[in-house]
């Protein structure tokens, strides 16, 4: 048989080879959270081969300068030695070490040692500590000293580091809210709810109010539900009962969903439900169904129900089905018919079919679709014959060219022979794809196909 011609350029040729590069990011040590330090420097040995011994850890604090000399002239594993001291001299005299190591060179390093100092120094004397992290000329490390002054003192006593923060600071970043608050809310929920109300600043108040409720939502769920009586009315309202629900959800789902029955409409509250109900449908698919039939209206409804259909519909065809039923014409409904003739093709493709040629109006076409798309995944040859049936159209177009290239990734002669039987424009475009398939697995067999030759 002689190859139909090809009106436009069927067959792109490329030969070579393809060349990997490597892309090296230099990166300035101190713009990294200097808790991901990782030196690591190799210890270096004495003449004799054994490794320097760490400094004792009896020592008094006049003696840790001399400690500290030996140690900045390489006779010992640098980085660690160093935070060894740190820690040991913080413990004893915490302003002695923070002006010496503050005269390290500014790198990783010093930011490591200088944090832990400083959240040592707060457990003694926090006050100072604070003023001590004012006075750090770099924006960053002032920030995370600060933060970490304030945490550690939180964990002993979270009002007193909201009192310092207010009175002491200079920069009153939301994020120390949120990290006093979380401390906070993990040991006293009520205390940190109460102090919450005197916060002055509007992102403050927003970052500890997320706090809270991130913590409460995962050790009281029930608790951090009733915490919504505390929040103001807004965006902000939304932003936190979006953090109750995520929280909240993995642990108790019905509590969850009572915080996503709070939300006001919006885009907080979109993402909630696509967050919760498939998460809920995985465990217990009724009772997120029954939840989102009851409690939701409109297309907040729609979208908790394409969720649920997109998480059972290999599983639960029955639920499925009913599932659909609930939907109306539009977007959702067409996501849902999507996912169930996607599902049932990939188990029993002729049934799958079968159901699909009894649907009528807008269900048709997006079921056809994706019937299509999964067979041709599982069997190309048997999808390519069944979109060969369909009426021509566009849908039926982007079937067969989608269909030709697939069967020819995996028998290209028979795609081949295949297209070159179908008729007008659609044939022509599925001969164009199982030809070009074709090339690039046999580009010789291919172009002499094209020349004249047959499958």
């Amino acid at each position: 048989m002689k190859a139909p011609r090809i009106t436009r350029p069927a067959i792109a040729f490329t030969a070579g080879l393809l060349c990997g590069g490597v892309l090296f990011a230099l990166m300035w040590p101190g713009a990294q959270h200097p808790d991901s330090v990782n030196i690591g420097q190799r210890v270096p040995t004495t003449e004799s081969g054994d490794e320097d011994p760490a400094p004792a850890p009896n020592q008094k604090p006049e003696d840790f300068a001399q400690t500290f000399a030996g140690i900045m002239q390489g006779e010992s594993n640098v980085f660690q030695d160093l935070m060894d001291l740190a820690t040991r001299w913080a413990a004893q005299a915490p302003e002695q070490a923070f002006l010496h190591f503050a005269d390290l060179p500014i790198n990783r390093t010093r930011s490591a040692l200088l944090l832990e100092i400083a959240g040592i120094w707060a457990k003694t004397d926090p006050e100072a500590a604070l003023a001590a992290a004012n006075e750090i000329s770099e924006t960053t490390l002032r920030k995370w000293m600060i933060q970490r002054v304030l945490t550690s003192l939180a964990e002993a006593d979270p009002a007193r580091a909201i009192d310092l923060l207010e009175a002491r600071t200079t920069h009153r970043w939301p994020d120390f809210y949120r990290e006093i608050f979380r401390v906070w809310a993990e040991r006293d929920a009520p205390a940190a709810i109460r102090r919450l109300a005197s916060l002055e600043q509007s992102l403050a108040r927003l970052e500890a109010s997320k706090a809270i409720a991130s913590a409460m939502a995962k050790s009281d769920p029930a608790f951090a539900v009733r915490f919504e009586g505390s929040l103001e009315d807004g965006f902000h309202r939304n932003e936190v009962l979006g953090q109750i629900v995520d929280n909240a959800g993995s642990i108790d789902p019905a509590a969850g969903a009572q915080a996503l029955g709070l939300l006001s409409p919006g885009a907080e509250r979109n993402r909630a439900i696509s967050h919760l109900i498939p998460r809920w449908a995985q465990s217990d698919p009724q009772a997120a169904m029954d939840w989102s039939l009851e409690n939701l209206q409109g297309s907040a409804r729609d979208r908790a129900v394409s969720r649920i259909v997109d998480v059972v519909a290999e599983t639960n065809r029955e639920m499925a089905f009913r599932l659909l039923d609930e939907l109306p014409n539009g977007a959702y409904r067409t996501q849902a018919m999507t996912t169930i003739s996607r599902a049932w093709t990939s188990v029993d493709p002729h049934a799958a079919v079968a159901w699909v040629e009894e649907l009528e109006g807008a269900d048709r076409l997006p079921a056809e679709t994706a019937l299509v798309e999964a067979w041709i995944r599982i069997d190309p040859a048997e999808a390519a014959l069944y979109a060969g049936a369909l009426p021509e159209g566009p849908a039926s177009r982007a079937h067969l060219t989608t269909a030709a290239r697939q069967w020819s990734d995996v028998d290209p002669q028979a795609a081949v022979a295949w297209a070159s039987s179908l008729a007008g424009e659609s044939g022509r475009r599925a001969l164009v794809e199982a030809v070009s398939g074709w090339a690039g697995t046999d580009p010789v067999s291919a172009a002499d196909y094209v020349s004249g030759g047959s499958p």
